[in-house]
């Protein structure tokens, strides 16, 4: 099963925890955000480090915990504002000397910490997850 859509630029070691996501579950897994311009201080989405994707049949936190389960390091799910489930999530890889990033995602950078966050609405929260299950260690 193939990893599909915004892929360009995103760092090897992203696609490789995507592609083994979409071997695992036998779907296609689809990045629906990948990178970005802009500033590497700005998101992890700007170094390629970074990818919302999505895969059908799941829903935001179950594709979440397959984020946290193939060792994503920065792992997102998202809601509607009326507090309803998306269908995709946010995965990076901060502080991964693997991922080669730089700026404040980079190994000992200001947001290199490993965490799981929500969004409910337009606020993030970070800590523990909606879900219940457990972040990245």
């Amino acid at each position: 099963m193939p990893v599909t859509g915004d892929t360009q630029g995103l760092h090897d070691e992203v696609l490789t925890r995507l592609k083994r996501i979409s071997k695992r579950l036998g779907k296609d897994v689809v990045v629906t955000s990948g990178k970005r311009p802009g500033s590497p201080s700005d998101s992890a989405h700007n170094s390629g480090i970074a990818a919302d994707a999505r895969v059908d049949g799941l829903t935001s936190v179950a594709f979440a915990d397959e984020l946290v389960k193939e060792g994503f390091t920065g792992v997102g799910e998202y809601y509607t504002e009326g507090g309803a489930e998306e269908r995709f999530a946010h995965g990076d890889l901060r502080g991964l000397p693997a991922a080669a990033n730089a700026g404040p995602y980079a190994p000992g950078g200001s947001k290199s910490k490993p965490l799981c966050w929500y969004r409910v609405g337009t606020a993030y929260t970070y800590g523990s997850r909606k879900s219940g299950h457990s972040c990245p260690q």
